[in-house]
């Protein structure tokens, strides 16, 4: 408004008299743009289109202040219609009384229109900016799951992951032992800080060799090695996982044994078949699951090493995949002992073992 006003009215300190309409048109309405140019520093298209009908119609309204109350001086357009006696285009422009309607206007329009053009780029940048902060929201909720290698390569894949289909997967099942017992003697906040520290300890395992984080099972976790996409390397995968979390376990108890803390035993069963995943849950509440025998079976795994009293049970079929296909990251086979066949709870056969 201040601008608008200065821009019209003459500036009282001159001692010429001076037409209104002169000081009107006398090119101040290109400053406007400077105005329009930083309000898109404002990222908001709303803000742009904003400031352009508010000058549109501040300088129209101007205009029409001008025409009806505008001070005139008769004396200088009878001058220059004699001096332009014969050229009547060229003295209606040059009449310093005239505030020129046909600028006036093309000025309001073409301002109108930059503002339109910049509010849209604006409007659009904002949707783009929206549609990469939700890829780096989809991004970061990926990486809960996935390692970050596999992370890119889930972002950029055109393939729908939630499509069922069935594919061999290696199963892991990781729990504590006596986690119930243990929330039982100690209190909420000690008993989150337990699962809290667990849980990364676990993540770290499944990631660093390349598995998927598929679940938390109230203290334990399921995690497969072969999902979304399936590499050679998958059993192997899984028995260094395997390996590795029982080794960071017992760093992980010695710290907790210095701060005056119980140690933490764990429990872990590896299996490796086909599984039916992909897309389960109403359309609400969508949810990508590994569902099979293979689940069960690691599951009961996982569940044996209280009888057989060790740490980790892992069934044949991982331990003959991991040391056929994978030459350059097979487990060492040292660290599993072969044990007698053992029947499990819903299956008939027998299942050959190996044990840490």
């Amino acid at each position: 408004m201040g601008i608008t006003l200065l821009f019209t009215i003459p500036n009282p300190f001159l001692n010429e008299d001076i037409p209104t309409a002169m000081n009107y048109r006398f090119d101040n309405f290109i400053y406007f743009f400077i105005i329009l140019a930083v309000g898109t520093l404002a990222y908001s298209w709303r803000t742009v289109w904003a400031i352009g009908t508010w000058v549109a119609l501040l300088w129209l309204t101007s205009f029409v202040g001008v025409i009806w109350f505008g001070h005139e001086v008769p004396q200088l357009s009878e001058a220059a219609a004699t001096a332009f006696a014969g050229h009547s285009i060229v003295s209606y422009e040059l009449d310093p009384n005239s505030v020129q309607p046909n600028v006036r206007i093309q000025e309001m329009v073409v301002f109108v229109l930059v503002a339109g053009i910049l509010a849209v780029k604006g409007w659009r940048s904002n949707q783009l900016l929206m549609r990469q902060a939700n890829i780096a929201t989809e991004r970061a909720n990926l990486s809960r799951y996935f390692p970050s290698s596999l992370v890119d390569v889930l972002a950029s894949t055109e393939h729908d992951i939630g499509a069922v289909r069935s594919q061999d997967v290696a199963v892991l099942f990781t729990d504590i032992v006596g986690f119930t017992q243990y929330a039982e003697q100690h209190s909420p906040e000690e008993v989150m800080s337990l699962l809290r520290d667990y849980h990364a300890l676990v993540e770290r395992a499944i990631f660093t060799n390349q598995g998927t984080l598929d679940k938390y099972l109230r203290d334990g976790v399921m995690a497969t090695f072969g999902t979304p996409e399936t590499k050679p390397e998958d059993a192997a995968n899984a028995l260094n996982a395997a390996l590795q979390l029982i080794n960071e376990t017992k760093a992980f108890n010695e710290n907790r044994n210095k701060e005056g803390l119980p140690s933490v035993e764990v429990s872990i069963g590896v299996h490796f078949g086909p599984v039916i995943l992909g897309d389960i849950g109403p359309s609400r509440r969508l949810e990508f699951a590994v569902v099979g025998d293979t689940v069960n079976v690691a599951s009961r795994l996982e569940a044996s090493t209280r009888e057989l009293g060790c740490q980790c049970v892992v069934s044949e079929d991982v331990m003959r995949m991991a040391h056929s296909t994978s030459p350059k990251n097979q487990p060492p086979k040292n660290g599993f002992t072969a044990r007698e066949a053992i029947k499990l709870r819903g299956r008939s056969t027998p299942i050959d073992i190996w044990t840490v």
